[in-house]
């Protein structure tokens, strides 16, 4: 898709809303386009970090239902990372996030 291969740091994959953005996101995935989906996730967590956990999870939950493991778990051990250093509570939401991308698996 034309879409995903716009960079990722303009006004393409990461433009507009966290919602819209993350919509672009998984239709890359579903496009196939893997690198790019992957470093658009990475690029908006960084950007947003209030919401780093939800971006890294949602990503790689769809990675790995679309069977990218390498993908999936690059932005999993990120996920832990972030969450380690802030420190704080997991929430509910996210927690079921997590149990999704262990069942993608």
């Amino acid at each position: 898709s034309e879409l995903c291969a716009m960079s990722a740091g303009g006004e393409g994959l990461v433009g507009g809303t966290m919602e819209e953005t993350l919509q672009r996101l998984n239709q890359c995935v579903q496009d196939a386009k893997y690198f790019e989906a992957r470093e658009g996730y990475k690029t908006l967590a960084q950007q947003h970090q209030p919401d780093a956990a939800e971006v890294l999870c949602s990503g790689a939950v769809a990675m790995l239902a679309h069977r990218q493991g390498e993908e999936g778990f690059e932005l999993g051990m990120l996920l832990m990372d972030h969450l380690a250093a802030v420190d704080h509570d997991v929430s509910d939401r996210s927690v079921r996030r997590g149990h999704e991308g262990s069942d993608a698996l």
